[in-house]
């Protein structure tokens, strides 16, 4: 008995040690290795085109814009009673919160899984684990202004998608960075930001992504950070802002975030743009800046609040960009040239499938591209090649009953034990496995697998967007 009580001191006073010897920050939430020292440039009044492209879109620098959203009618009319009135048909995408066990739980609403009205989810949000995610249905817009900043020139015809955030407050995301530049626009609460430049990637401990990802998120436990297993986090400076409601901040693509949201409800908008590498500023001289509502603004995708949603596309002005430097390097863009730039991104893909691709953009079946052609192509047709050429995601998917997401943990450990009972992982034997396991979940509902990757002898770490 007295060697056990030995031993238990020895262990206690070795767990003190190590407590002693921990770093700074050591499982406290992100930012307590050190005080937030990066400068965000703060104002009340919106920069005109060409200032915001110099200053801040080209060098992908965030800016505060205080009570931007106030100019807006839906800063005083978005109430849950004024929604749930005048929207409360429409339908919108519903996220949950990640599961350790199972993955993330895709919520159930009124229009199946992952799938609400307005009108429900004001009834029920507040009870259940539920928020909006999604595209904000079209007939809203007119509700919503963008910013003038947005007005002339390249920038006012980049705009992709305008996304609705919804939640009962109290909610937290991880550190990740998104594709697009972003006006994220708050309504109702308040919105903490810890902000990291892309710089600092190396040190973020990045979780796997396939290359064409431009996406991404750090395994970072943002409310418990473990410097002793991740020491690297102790040399990111990061900046610390509060956005209220009425605010907008400007979000450079691919610059980490993590956001801390509370008040309820808390409803925010946000308005994606194109990531751009270059700004033509013709008509800007002659044009109005002013507040401009999203109804009267070109934007690639948008979504009436019932049917298929097309939130994630390519946007088309990334598009065109990639073709005319693809047109340039060609000289004229051919067919053989398209089928060898298909191989070049992907080696299993058919023959057929190019021939279609090239017939949608060689709108005047001259069987050649120039730079001219692309330049007139218009927003339609990009859309049209969009669409044959990405994948559909479940989530956008109306009638698509029940989908789920599986963590990219949880498919590794089933490749691993298929892997200790033979050689060869089969696609047949992986998708068994897997539903079985999955489809166990609840003995009520039957779960629907995407899973995108191939099988193979070995198999990378996977995302959850990858699955």
């Amino acid at each position: 008995m007295s060697g056990l009580v030995v031993l238990l001191l020895l262990l206690q006073v070795t767990s003190l040690s190590c407590l002693e010897d921990a770093p700074t920050g050591h499982h406290q939430p992100l930012g307590g290795h050190r005080p937030p020292d990066v400068h965000i440039d703060d104002t009340d009044t919106p920069p005109d085109p060409r200032t915001f492209w110099e200053k801040y879109v080209k060098p992908g620098k965030p800016l505060i814009v205080r009570e931007a959203l106030k100019h807006s009618p839906a800063f005083n009319l978005w109430t849950t009673e004024y929604l749930k009135e005048n929207y409360g048909d429409l339908e919108v995408r519903l996220e949950g919160k990640l599961d350790k066990e199972y993955g993330i739980k895709i919520p159930i609403g009124a229009k199946g899984m992952g799938r609400d009205t307005i009108g429900n989810f004001i009834d029920t949000y507040q009870h259940t684990n539920k928020y909006i995610v999604s595209q904000l249905p079209e007939p809203m817009y007119k509700e919503v202004k963008a910013l003038p900043s947005m007005q002339c020139g390249t920038l006012k015809k980049s705009m992709v998608e305008i996304d609705l955030w919804m939640s009962s407050g109290n909610s937290r995301s991880v550190l990740h960075k998104d594709a697009f530049n972003t006006w994220n626009c708050l309504l109702s609460g308040t919105k903490n930001w810890k902000m990291v430049e892309n710089k600092y990637e190396k040190l973020i401990y990045k979780a796997w992504e396939s290359e064409r990802q431009i996406g991404g998120y750090s395994t970072i436990n943002a409310t418990k950070v473990d410097l002793l297993n991740q020491p690297m986090v102790r040399y990111v400076r990061w900046a610390n802002l509060t956005i209220n409601a009425g605010d907008c901040l400007f979000l450079p693509a691919s610059y980490y975030h993590q956001v801390n949201s509370v008040g309820d409800p808390n409803i925010a908008v946000a308005m994606l743009f194109s990531r751009l590498f270059e700004f033509d500023d013709t008509g800007c001289d002659e044009a109005e800046l002013k507040y401009t509502p999203l109804n009267e603004m070109e934007i690639t995708w948008n979504w009436l609040g019932h049917g298929n949603m097309t939130m994630g596309h390519t946007d088309h002005t990334g598009l065109r960009f990639n073709l005319l430097r693809t047109v340039r390097h060609y000289g004229k863009f051919k067919l053989k040239d398209m089928l060898r730039e298909m191989t070049l991104f992907d080696p299993a893909v058919k023959a057929d499938k190019g021939i279609k691709w090239f017939d949608i953009l060689d709108v005047k079946h001259k069987g050649f591209l120039t730079e001219e052609d692309v330049e007139e192509l218009d927003i339609g047709t990009l859309r049209k090649f969009i669409l044959t050429v990405e994948e559909v995601d479940p989530s956008n998917v109306d009638g698509l009953a029940e989908y789920y997401f599986i963590p990219e943990g949880h498919i590794e450990l089933l490749v691993n034990a298929l892997m200790r009972e033979t050689d060869t992982v089969q696609e047949r034997n992986l998708l068994t496995i897997t539903w079985r396991k999955w489809a166990a979940v609840t003995s009520k509902e039957k779960r629907y697998l995407t899973i995108s990757a191939k099988a193979r002898t070995t198999l990378p770490p996977m995302t959850s967007k990858e699955t």
